[in-house]
């Protein structure tokens, strides 16, 4: 049952990145870039706020699961708590704890609150000029 569960769980986390890049591509201004203080887009569970590169878009940090702290420790995944106004993306969230000694990331800080999503996009991505998804399960 446990396998069920986290199937379930992973494709939950496929159909967030998949609506994040499509919702993504799909912000105010028609692929043209947004203002200097990030191009904002509505999820799910509520709206987010990346950060605008040439050529492309970055949404960092985005929770796809409850941290699996107290009662959901051991417990199969439950969905991200919803948020209130805009969620600030800009930042990747934290980690998960890992074996360290060969991590090219050594100092970057680690937690338990580790289910997130980094969604990259191209700025002219659209309904109708759709991309190729990668997904990246880490462990």
């Amino acid at each position: 049952m446990p396998h069920r569960a986290n199937r379930r769980a992973a494709r939950g986390a496929v159909a967030l990145l998949a609506s994040l890049v499509l919702i993504a591509g799909c912000t105010r201004g028609g692929g043209q870039s947004q203002p200097a203080e990030g191009a904002v887009v509505q999820t799910a569970a509520g709206a987010v706020r990346g950060l605008v590169a040439p050529g492309y878009r970055v949404f960092n940090g985005i929770p796809y699961a409850a941290a699996p702290v107290g009662p959901l420790r051991w417990a199969p995944p439950a969905p991200a708590p919803a948020w209130q106004g805009v969620r600030e993306a800009t930042q990747p969230g934290l980690r998960c704890s890992q074996d360290t000694r060969s991590d090219p990331d050594y100092g970057r800080p680690v937690g338990e609150d580790c289910l997130n999503l980094n969604v990259w996009t191209p700025t002219g991505a659209t309904p109708k000029n759709t991309r190729p998804v990668l997904v990246w399960i880490h462990g």
